[in-house]
């Protein structure tokens, strides 16, 4: 028997179709946070505070045993008696809600975005297609606005930012396809909804532009620019900028075939020029290439950002961050080509993101820190949040070494054999910094040669030595509740080097942080099988929050 499970709009579930009465509130609250955790394990603490409130009285193991042995007759009314229920399975702390894509409309509708999103230069009318085909799911927002609690919050965020993603889709499917009257006017409703979202301007000027009406055009730019004035004291970005002037002198590549094909990409196979940014009397080597928003981003550790070029693994990531935003990564100083030196402190790592944007002139952006990247992002979103849009953090943490109150941490004698173990195998085949972080690839003798002399490009064993030092001292717990901008924590499942905990941790703490969990257990991102899936989720929040 078919379930399926409708959560865009008031919660519904369908047995084959039709329409099946979950019951009270109580039993409401509870499928509301078993799909809210679909597919993860919900302690009992938390549905007990899903059905009767955090601190309520009345609340009984036995009473949750009863409403979920009801809910599973609901989901599951074919099977047998005493047969194991296939749909909400009990688990060690909790229970676990497994559902397939297919099952959970929210889901359904993502993934129509996310095709729509990666077919959308080759096949404009098939994306147009899905996109409306997902309008259709949308039923209402997340519950019908009924929400609480942290997780529930963020889910509805998270399908927001998704309509709105959709609808800018559709205006550049529209122009794809030559449909610029239509396109024009999903534009201005689009514009009139997210007043400050550039892209939504972008595409409104070029709409217009294309639809013959170029005065037009130059004053949607302008009324843009007076908005962001007084808004916010910006002007818009040089990408605007640069699209005002085209149509100004009539660049005819914008009306191609493919007027976006025209915003100067990097061309495939190149690696783009290593410039340096002043930072006190250090330099600090960066990159920028690609197109789209801002996202300002610190690697993990020690890098070499011009060789991690030649890695295949590497590049992909690089390529696909570079087709939807202007990527900025830089090597932090001690590391890479920036310059060695003693002064190495967190404050002054903190500041080279400074350095770095004051360079590019970039006033604001999305920051990503990824491992050890992930405290020196937290500490300057939380004292420059005027400069930090949004932040994106991977694999990463608030602090490592165990606390009385902290006790998800490492103990501190493991943590320094297990750096020690690097420092005396530093940029050596059998370094075990290789099988920690890139497990998937651990047994590929090739890739662990080039592992090998990445990581001596990439600093010597005394710098490791000293980062290991300063990073056992980070703790940067206190400033969590100062964030105040958009927060995405990525984390995988069994990530070998920074454990889950660590990721739940910051998801819990960062107020109205969204945790993203991913299968796999290599520690670098753009490594396993589903690192597009990874790389796209941060890409997707990028562009909500430019």
């Amino acid at each position: 028997m078919g379930v399926e499970i409708g959560v865009l709009g008031p919660l519904v579930v369908r047995l084959d179709g039709r329409e099946a009465p979950v019951g009270g509130p109580r039993r409401t609250g509870l499928l509301t946070a078993l799909v809210v955790r679909r597919n993860q394990t919900c302690s009992t603490a938390q549905l007990l505070d899903a059905m009767y409130g955090a601190g309520s009285e009345g609340r009984s193991l036995a009473t949750l045993q009863s409403h979920v042995a009801h809910l599973r007759r609901r989901l599951e009314p074919a099977r047998p008696a005493g047969g194991a229920p296939r749909l909400l399975t009990a688990v060690e702390g909790g229970y676990r809600l497994v559902l397939t894509p297919d099952q959970l409309d929210a889901d359904r509708y993502a993934a129509l975005v996310d095709d729509a999103r990666a077919g959308l230069e080759r096949e404009p009318q098939a994306s147009l297609d899905r996109l409306d085909t997902a309008a259709r799911l949308w039923r209402g927002p997340f519950l019908d606005g009924r929400v609480e609690g942290d997780a529930a919050l963020a889910e509805a965020a998270r399908l927001e930012q998704l309509v709105e993603i959709a609808a800018e889709l559709r205006i550049e499917a529209l122009i794809r396809l030559g449909n610029d009257a239509e396109a024009v006017v999903g534009a201005e409703l689009a514009v009139s909804q997210q007043p400050l979202r550039e892209r939504r301007w972008e595409l409104l000027m070029l709409a217009l532009y294309r639809a013959g009406r170029q005065a037009e055009a130059l004053r949607a730019h302008e009324r843009l620019r007076t908005g962001l004035a007084e808004e916010t004291g910006l002007q818009p970005g040089p990408a605007l900028q640069a699209l005002a002037h085209r149509i100004l002198v009539h660049d005819p590549t914008l009306v191609a075939a493919d007027p976006f094909a025209t915003a100067e990409p990097d061309p495939p196979g190149r690696v783009p020029q290593i410039r340096y940014a002043r930072s006190g009397a250090t330099a600090i080597a960066y990159q920028t290439w690609g197109r789209g928003p801002w996202l300002v981003a610190t690697p993990p550790l020690a890098q070499n950002i011009e060789m991690a070029w030649e890695s295949p693994y590497w590049r992909r990531m690089f390529d696909r961050v570079g087709q939807r935003s202007r990527f900025v990564h830089f090597d932090k100083r001690g590391t890479g080509m920036s310059d060695r030196t003693t002064d190495m402190s967190f404050e002054q790592r903190v500041d080279d993101f400074r350095a770095v944007m004051d360079a590019l002139e970039i006033e604001s952006a999305v920051l990503c820190g990824v491992s050890e990247g992930g405290p020196l992002a937290l500490a300057f979103a939380a004292r420059h949040p005027e400069r930090c849009r949004a932040l994106v953090l991977y694999g990463t943490f608030a602090r490592i070494i165990a606390a009385p109150d902290y006790p998800i941490g490492i103990d501190p004698d493991r943590y320094r054999r297990t750096t020690r173990q690097w420092e005396e195998r530093w940029g050596t085949i059998r370094c075990p910094i290789i099988d920690q972080f890139a497990p998937s690839v651990a047994d590929d003798d090739e890739f662990r040669v080039w592992a090998a002399r990445y990581l001596r490009q990439a600093c010597s064993p005394g710098t490791i030595a000293q980062i290991d030092a300063l990073n056992a001292l980070v703790d940067v717990r206190p400033l969590l509740r100062d964030i105040r901008v958009p927060t995405l924590v990525l984390h995988r499942r069994g990530d070998r080097v920074a454990p889950l905990a660590w990721g739940e941790y910051l998801g819990r703490e960062i107020p109205g942080a969204a945790l993203e969990v991913f299968d796999g257990d290599d520690h670098l991102p753009w490594m396993g099988s589903n690192w597009h899936s990874i790389v796209d989720t941060a890409l997707t929040f990028t562009e909500q929050h430019s």
